[in-house]
């Protein structure tokens, strides 16, 4: 039977060509000796399956087939074998992950090069990545001389570690792996008949991740590793009611099934995966009293996205309470560091970019409260509810304020005030109607245009437009433009030409910064503090959401006037972890605005399309940029 090594050999040995030992050396990272040491052991187990393996000084290695139907059986094995076999360092970093994880005992880095026939100094370069992913889940790896290698850290962080990277678990299908996967399916089983009677409420991805890692549980109780647990930290636990009764059926079900006795360390594991996993559909279900500290860090949530991005999002009361609901279960997560994975990240980052962005801020202050990381998973999660509440904003009509102007008298005036509130009234917020004489005398602060029977000629700081004293269809067309898309909304109005640059040469995100706020200085009236309140916000938070994107901004909102100074750099440079090449550098007015959800909404759609984004990097103009905003105002 070939060992892995040999099948490596045997893809570069072949019955038309001759193949030396230092070619296969060089492939798969072992010395010249070792493939001749290698050659004298295959010679003789190929020629059990009637293959001849000639060996000729200066030219190498060849094959010679002797029984057709041997040899291709052998083939077809070594294919099913390379379809297992780890290649790349992604598949090798994965292998030896899982590999250490699931011995206790110490690993010699000569045993990991046998089971992947690959040199030391490549197994060395994949263990840099092992380590650096142990390090992120507050794991070790150590090492000692003639012992070898073996990972160190708390056993909750190991359950941990093995849950979020052992993801090959159940995939292959030997015998181990059918008992595997019958065995998940009895505790899920069980899950799902206790949280039945118990009205206990979980995602399916949570659920699926609690089934696991009870699984991973019984495995490591068995082997005798339990999770420790302060008598403190239990009674704490413990006044959860509900959730400690149900964690102590689960653990009852589970010794039965499985013959083995769960400390009360381990039902106090199980009672933290319930406290952080749940899912709270309303106070009144889960029978809860949201307290006072939940909405006080709510409302400190948003208030510090509202004072930077101006979205009055703090007004929501939905948001507030969704919020407060979603912040029970992760305080849980945060006080024990359970990291509960976010299967959509990937697709609300691309997506819902600005809900990202005001989560990011929003969770600044949980941040500083609790004294831990947000995780972007987490973050994910609160840019769900945050996208929720911009969409009810953005289906909200935006009522307008306007002035009607007729000469012909009240009762022409009034008739004419009917029939527009009578086609347009959702739309009408106010409705003022008065002469050509007195017009000079309203205050236009709040008024959005005037529709007028008659000419103007006045100076008036909005749009007019004329009609007739009854209405035609092409007056009905113009107004229906104009209500959902005045001239004030106009996008082009946060964008100046003159911040507008390209083939900017800065090489790290402080050069970006230092550059474009010097170059805004010559064409807006900023505060002195403008650039170190930017650096300020990349402290707090990232600002690169991929796709070669940063958008920097302000802490707070600073600037009279709302505009974007952009930036397309000479070539993409590493922001923080990401590269980014386009640079939105946003400031958010201080007065209210009706226009800033528009323009979240249209700059948003255009900064999450790769081909828009690719367009703009390609064609580097001003006019291409107001192009694809005319192209996603059109298409909404």
């Amino acid at each position: 039977m070939l060992t892995n090594r040999q099948r490596q050999i045997m893809k570069y040995l072949n019955e038309e060509d001759y193949t030396t030992a230092s070619y296969i050396a060089g492939r798969i990272n072992v010395s010249d000796r070792t493939i001749r040491s290698e050659m004298k052991i295959l010679a003789e187990e190929l020629y059990k399956e009637g293959i001849e393996l000639v060996s000729k000084p200066k030219y190498g290695y060849q094959l010679h087939v002797l029984n057709r139907e041997q040899y291709n059986a052998l083939v077809a094995e070594d294919d099913a074998e390379e379809a297992v076999q780890p290649v790349t360092p992604q598949q090798r970093v994965q292998f030896i992950l899982e590999y250490l994880l699931a011995h206790d005992d110490y690993v010699k880095i000569e045993e990991l090069c046998d089971l992947l026939y690959t040199s030391q100094s490549t197994i060395s370069q994949d263990l840099k990545t092992v380590r650096e992913i142990l390090e992120k889940n507050n794991l070790k790896l150590i090492q000692r001389p003639y012992y070898g290698m073996k990972i160190e850290g708390s056993e909750f962080d190991l359950r941990l570690c093995i849950s979020n990277y052992l993801s090959n678990i159940f995939e292959s299908e030997d015998g181990e792996a059918v008992l595997q996967r019958s065995q998940l399916q009895k505790i899920s089983e069980i899950l799902e008949l206790l949280f039945e009677e118990e009205n206990y409420h979980m995602s399916d991805f949570a659920f699926n991740n609690l089934a696991t890692h009870i699984y991973i549980a019984v495995q490591r109780i068995k082997t005798g590793n339990y999770v420790p647990m302060e008598v403190e930290q239990l009674e704490e636990i413990e006044t959860h009611k509900t959730i400690y009764e149900l964690a102590l059926r689960i653990v009852n079900v589970i010794e039965k099934e499985f013959s083995i006795t769960v400390p009360k360390s381990e039902c106090g594991y199980i009672m933290i995966h319930l406290l952080g996993k749940r899912m709270i559909k309303s106070a009144e279900e889960a029978n809860l009293v949201v307290d006072e500290e939940m909405f006080e860090t709510v409302n400190e949530m948003l208030k510090v996205a509202d004072e930077e991005m101006n979205l009055e999002l703090s007004q929501d009361l939905n948001l507030r309470l969704v919020l407060a609901l979603h912040l029970i279960p992760l305080k849980s997560r945060l006080q024990y560091d359970l990291n509960m994975r976010n299967p959509l990240l990937k697709e609300i980052k691309t997506h819902y970019m600005l809900a990202f962005m005001i989560a990011t801020t929003a969770c600044v202050p949980l941040k500083e409260l609790y004294h831990k990381e947000i995780s972007e998973d987490e973050i994910g999660y609160i840019a769900l509810h945050i996208n929720l509440a911009l969409e009810r904003k953005r289906e909200t009509i935006d009522r307008k304020n306007i002035v009607m102007v007729c000469s012909t008298g009240r009762g022409t005036a009034e008739l004419l005030e009917y029939q527009y509130r009578d086609k347009f009234g959702k739309y009408i917020n106010k409705l003022i109607t008065c002469d050509v004489m007195n017009i000079e005398k309203i205050d236009f602060t709040d008024i959005d245009f005037v529709i007028s029977t008659v000419p103007i000629q006045a100076k008036l700081p909005v749009p007019i437009i004329r009609v007739q004293y009854f209405m035609e269809t092409r007056d009905e067309n113009k107004v229906k433009r104009l209500l959902s898309i005045s001239s004030k909304n106009s996008i082009e109005r946060f964008f100046d030409p003159n911040l507008f640059f390209v083939n900017v040469p800065a090489k790290s995100k402080d050069e970006v910064i230092d550059y474009m706020t010097m170059r805004i200085r010559n064409y807006r009236k900023v505060p002195r503090n403008f650039k170190e309140l930017v650096l300020l916000r990349e402290k707090k938070a990232v600002t690169e959401f991929g796709n070669l994107i940063a958008i920097p901004h302000p802490y707070r909102v600073c600037t009279d006037e709302t505009f974007v100074c952009v930036a397309l750099l000479k070539r993409p440079i590493l922001w923080d972890k990401q590269k980014v090449q386009l640079v939105f550098l946003l400031s958010i007015e201080k007065n209210k605005n009706r226009d800033l959800q528009k323009f979240y909404t249209l700059t948003s759609k255009m900064l999450t399309s790769k081909d828009y984004v690719k367009l703009l990097l390609h064609e580097k103009r001003y006019s291409t940029m107001m192009r694809i905003f005319k192209t996603i105002e059109d298409e909404l």
